[in-house]
């Protein structure tokens, strides 16, 4: 699997898990507070794994699909 693909999945199953673990801060601070931390852990472990070409590639390959995800399960998670 190339880096693309390998960084933007782990980024998306991470986004998920951040979606569902929103649910149950209590605070969307603290909700928004979680899934940053749960990025920057994901996204520095990756930057290890995989070698991108800087901030703008993980921004597309990891940040982008992160915040996506975790933005439609948490609403999915909110409204269940």
């Amino acid at each position: 699997m190339d880096e693309e693909k390998l960084s933007t999945s782990v980024h998306s199953v991470a986004g998920a898990v951040a979606g569902y673990l929103s649910n149950f801060t209590g605070s969307p601070l603290h909700a928004l507070g979680v899934a940053v931390i749960l990025l920057l852990v994901v996204g520095n472990v990756m930057k290890q794994v995989v070698e991108g070409d800087g901030s703008k590639w993980w921004i597309g390959n990891g940040a982008a699909p992160y915040i996506f995800m975790w933005l439609v399960f948490s609403v999915l998670f909110y409204n269940l």
